[in-house]
């Protein structure tokens, strides 16, 4: 079985977010920045004014790597581990699915799709 991501008070909104199917992160309310992780203050301007909003779930594909050997079990190998830059600023490192190794690229337009994991789901990408 897969790992499941720890929930805390400050990632709650995020979680709960997606097991519903949306792609929600902190927008902050001083400068309107956006970021992933979550986080109690934004690493913009350093404010703790923070709302959640609804993100478009694109991107694209910024590096990647393919991984071969499982972190734990549960994991098949190979999988594509990747860093995606999404539409409204933020990176995050994310597995790219629906998709073959040979086939993920540096630039490539790829948007959320989520991954359940017990009582929570994970966003994941799938090529565009």
């Amino acid at each position: 079985m897969k790992p499941v991501p720890e929930i805390s008070e400050v990632t709650e909104p995020y979680w709960r977010a997606a097991a519903e199917g949306r792609f929600m992160l902190p927008r902050c309310n001083t400068c309107d920045g956006v970021h992933h992780p979550p986080r109690r203050w934004c690493p913009h301007c350093w404010s703790q004014d923070m709302s959640w909003a609804e993100m478009s779930g694109r991107g694209h594909v910024m590096t990647f790597s393919i991984v071969h050997q499982p972190p734990s079990e549960g994991f098949e190998v190979p999988y594509i581990l990747a860093v995606v830059k999404l539409e409204e600023g933020p990176q995050m490192m994310c597995n790219i699915v629906k998709c073959t190794t040979g086939d993920v690229t540096i630039g490539m337009g790829v948007s959320v799709i989520f991954e359940t994991r017990g009582d929570i789901a994970l966003p994941q990408f799938k090529p565009a």
